[in-house]
């Protein structure tokens, strides 16, 4: 892709990112991102935190929404869907975590195939190419195995990394994002089943990831994992059962 039509693409999407207590990476992440790609918009998502996230990002040059209170990464993101999705000038999203795993260099590689209206959603996937930066824990495989096998019965898609953080989506995937019936508690497996279901067309390329910097997780502890899985499975359920998403997407 020519690097003017790469330059007109960026001009019109923004990058989302949720941070609660990120005060160490983020601002290596926004400087990263607005050094690289100058013409593209940065949104930091300050989900409460108790330390300088906010500060640290908007000195590095985001735009920033805080909390008040510590309201989780679903909500977050919601705050960011919402505000992206207000100003018409945004053609396209990136979201991605704010503890260092993804890597900014691969924005373009998601943004390509919504720009060629090849895809809806684009994930970044560890697991396309069989590489990834960092070894994930079995506890998480196996959790990433189980509710890939769930997507794979319901859908009839094969998605590898169906817990991938990183992912780009057009204003068809916003729309569908911001509105009312949307899970925004943990938003994964039960998001990707209502956008196939719904007729989204959701891709994957690779983009392997680097272990997180502060080796904390928002599903760190057994109790955290055991209500994650629980709040999934129940909110497939829901989805299945009030037969979301048929038909929305054209």
């Amino acid at each position: 892709m020519a690097q003017n039509s790469i330059d007109t693409i960026l001009a019109h999407s923004i990058v989302i990112i949720p941070a609660f207590n990120e005060e160490k990476s983020i601002g290596r992440i926004v400087a990263c991102l607005r050094e690289n790609f100058p013409a593209l918009d940065v949104l930091v998502v300050n989900d409460g935190s108790m330390d300088q996230t906010a500060e640290v990002a908007a000195a590095a040059g985001a735009r920033v929404l805080s909390l008040v209170n510590n309201m989780g990464y679903g909500v977050a993101l919601q705050t960011g869907y919402k505000y992206a999705f207000a100003n018409v000038k945004y053609r396209y999203c990136v979201q991605m975590d704010g503890d260092g795993q993804h890597n900014p260099a691969d924005i373009p590689k998601l943004l390509a195939p919504l720009a060629e209206d090849r895809a809806d959603l684009v994930i970044g996937s560890r697991f396309v190419s069989g590489k990834n930066g960092y070894t994930i824990p079995f506890a998480r495989r196996a959790g990433i195995w189980f509710f890939r096998t769930l997507v794979q019965l319901f859908t009839s898609n094969k998605i590898k990394d169906i817990t991938s953080g990183l992912q780009a989506y057009n204003r068809k995937v916003l729309a569908r994002y911001t509105s009312d019936e949307m899970p925004y508690y943990y938003p994964d497996a039960d998001v990707l089943i209502l956008l196939i279901k719904g007729g989204f067309r959701v891709i994957e390329i690779s983009s392997p990831m680097n272990g997180n910097i502060h080796g904390k997780s928002m599903h760190n502890g057994v109790w955290s994992q055991v209500y994650y899985v629980t709040i999934m499975v129940l909110s497939i359920f829901v989805i299945l059962l009030r037969g979301l998403g048929k038909h929305d997407a054209r």
